[in-house]
């Protein structure tokens, strides 16, 4: 099947019908999205990050499955996956209620105060480029200078376009092809995380539950309840996940980040009891086993806000 090209994903066929949009370094996509043929409807998760990413997956989903989404689901609030929602109008949009919340007080719908904080994320992501001291480092800081350049272009065309079905625990979504359980066990990730289960396929679309082969950002959520319900989603016994950064893995994934999330939290109790500093924080080695993973500097910057928050009595454990 000849598709559409894109500089911003590659395109993965992990079951007949069912594909893993993978971001790409060059690209603005930032965050993972997935193409899933239910027979008589398509679903989509995530929408990426930037618009011009989003109108190559509106393209692509077109291409493989021959029609636009019925559905759409957003895992969670980030904008790397729901900033495209607004070309998918018609669709439904789900997410749970804690989500939509949580877009809506965080991505600006006045675009001035929105540009604001753009033009913020381009010059710190400038100023990480600057300082950068390792080839890694310095295509991160690349990577989130187009990004932001692309949300500028971006601005005169956006609207903030929140999810418009909510689910509570559960939505099972039966096509003429396959069903579709679209899933929350609670906050992780963020205060509230949502996964999509293929029990046909054996497959399960993770959204940021899962990272592969890169640091998690861990500040907006904690890391033990992230780690009990990565246990609760290896009990579903999928064969492939697709997670929200990197390629498509496997069981031993979700089981090796939730050992690194425990080890994390074990790390951040100590540091807040012994009063360890940022900078010390900057200087300690990672989790044993993830010490190839990219993104360490996402890493330190999302220990550091973990201290700071358990030292304001806020919660990180098991």
């Amino acid at each position: 099947m000849d598709l559409p090209a894109s500089d911003h994903f590659t395109v993965h066929e992990i079951a007949p019908g069912v594909h893993a949009l993978v971001a790409t370094p060059g690209g603005t996509a930032v965050g993972n999205s997935a193409v899933v043929d239910l027979g008589d409807r398509t679903l989509v998760v995530d929408t990426f990050e930037t618009l011009e990413a989003a109108d190559d997956l509106l393209a692509v989903t077109e291409a493989l499955t021959g029609r636009r989404a019925a559905l759409v689901v957003n895992t969670h609030w980030h904008d790397d996956h729901t900033n495209g929602n607004q070309l998918f109008a018609g669709a439904e949009i789900v997410a749970t209620p804690r989500t939509v919340e949580l877009i809506a007080a965080n991505i600006p719908a006045d675009l001035d105060s929105l540009a604001a904080e753009i033009e913020d994320y381009l010059q710190d992501s400038r100023r990480g480029l600057a300082e950068a001291t390792s080839d890694e480092e310095r295509a991160g800081a690349e990577r989130s200078v187009r990004a932001a350049t692309a949300l500028l272009r971006d601005l005169p065309r956006f609207h903030l376009t929140l999810p418009n079905r909510m689910i509570e625990d559960r939505l099972l979504v039966a096509g003429a092809g396959r069903s579709a359980t679209i899933l929350t066990y609670g906050g992780g990730h963020t205060e509230s995380d949502t996964f999509v289960h293929l029990p046909d396929d054996n497959l399960v679309i993770a959204g940021d539950l899962l990272f592969v082969g890169r640091h998690p950002w861990v500040a907006s959520g904690d890391p033990g309840a992230w780690a009990a319900i990565l246990e609760r989603v290896a009990a579903l016994e999928a064969a492939a996940i697709v997670p929200g950064h990197g390629p498509v893995g496997g069981p031993e994934d979700l089981a090796g980040l939730a050992v690194y999330l425990r080890a994390l939290a074990a790390i951040v109790e100590e540091a807040a009891a012994r009063g360890i500093d940022d900078e010390t924080l900057a200087m300690l080695p990672v989790p044993a086993g993830s010490e190839g993973w990219e993104g360490r500097r996402s890493y330190i910057g999302g220990l550091q806000a973990l201290v700071t928050r358990r030292r304001a009595g806020g919660n990180v454990g098991s």
